[in-house]
């Protein structure tokens, strides 16, 4: 719930001859209080009460356009224009009440979320200095720092990390500001590894499995993120991943998704598990790292080959291929990998196989 006087402080940033300027991280300059110009109506002298206008697809669109764009100054119009001043909430109700009845926002996030997830630094400071909820959850229980970290605006993460919000909450689907971050739009794995960074000095749950079961670890293997994978286990992640009956490991993404040596060893260093045998999502057949990397399409099993390499890592790690219900062996002849088979043959799988041309 936002006060009044906490109301006056956002309109001090929105309402004056001049657009304000933001010269610091917190957004403190520029916010003089417009009562000792007159600018700030007085309800109290006024016989006529605000109201808010009817909803409209055009007036979303015109405040949506303003938070895309970080224009404090053309927020500040249509505050003028459609609510008193002193009452920036009052904008921010009818925008989610309109954007739910319009189908426009079927999430229906705020303008503190939009500002978060467009990067508009402006507008969220401004905001949080009237005293919106820096925690505040939209339909999917997806609050401001959800919608930074997911799109990977690091500098966003780190204001709003500092204006308290809190990196531990999750969404409706279990995800975390770090899930979100890893499985997000940010493909750039600097900027992912600068916002996991902030995330973890804020002591965010490392090994917490959303609700596909995937842990940051996973996730981050899943992408191919090297660094971050290393920045994880360093701060103390699980290389197993989540302990549940199913759910992808860490090395099983390696071995799948990503078909990666460096990832494959890094993991192995760290005492990954080449023997977990589990469905990679609820009510599906077992599998291990071995039978997934023989099975990976990314690239051809000859000797030699990026595939080949692993498996021969993860034989030399202790992978069983004999394993009741995961059998490399099969996997591997499914996919007519003839020097694979081989390999496996040479570790002690025991069974022969007719190779078929895979379809």
């Amino acid at each position: 719930m936002v006060d009044d006087q906490k109301n006056v402080r956002f309109v001090r940033g929105f309402v004056g001859p001049e657009p304000p300027k933001v010269d610091n991280a917190e957004g403190e300059k520029g916010l003089e209080l417009l009562a000792q110009t007159g600018a700030i109506h007085d309800e109290s002298t006024s016989a006529e009460k605000p109201r808010s206008p009817a909803p409209s697809k055009e007036l979303v669109q015109v405040i949506y356009d303003a938070v895309a764009a970080d224009d404090t100054e053309n927020l500040r119009r249509i505050l003028v224009q459609h609510w008193w001043p002193t009452d920036p909430v009052s904008m921010n109700s009818w925008f989610l009440k309109t954007s739910r009845q319009l189908g426009t926002d079927g999430n229906s996030s705020g303008i503190l979320h939009g500002a978060a997830e467009l990067n508009g630094m402006r507008i969220t400071q401004k905001l949080l200095a009237a005293g919106f909820d820096v925690n505040a959850r939209n339909a999917v229980q997806s609050t401001p720092l959800h919608c930074a970290a997911y799109n990977g605006h690091v500098e966003m993460v780190e204001y709003l990390l500092r204006s308290g919000a809190n990196p531990g909450l999750s969404c409706r689907h279990g995800s975390t500001a770090l899930h979100l971050l890893l499985g997000g739009k940010q493909d750039k794995e600097d900027s992912v590894h600068a916002v996991a960074k902030l995330l973890l000095k804020h002591d965010v749950p490392i090994d917490e499995p959303n609700s596909m079961h995937h842990t940051a670890l996973t996730l981050s293997a899943r992408r191919g993120f090297k660094l971050v994978a290393e920045q994880l286990l360093a701060h103390g992640a699980s290389v197993n991943g989540s302990p549940g009956e199913w759910g992808p490991t860490p090395l099983m993404e390696a071995c799948n998704n990503q078909l990666s040596i460096e990832l494959v060893l890094l993991f192995l260093k760290n005492g990954a598990s080449p023997n977990l045998c589990r469905p990679l999502k609820k009510g599906g057949r077992s599998v291990t790292a071995l039978a997934l990397a023989c099975s990976c399409m990314k690239s051809d099993g000859s000797e030699g080959s990026e595939r080949y390499q692993i498996v021969s890592h993860l034989l030399s790690a202790g992978a069983d291929a004999n394993m009741e219900g995961c059998s490399a062996t099969d996997a591997a002849a499914k996919r007519a990998h003839v020097d694979i088979v081989q390999l496996l043959r040479q570790s002690g799988a025991d069974r022969a196989y007719e190779f078929h041309t895979p379809r």
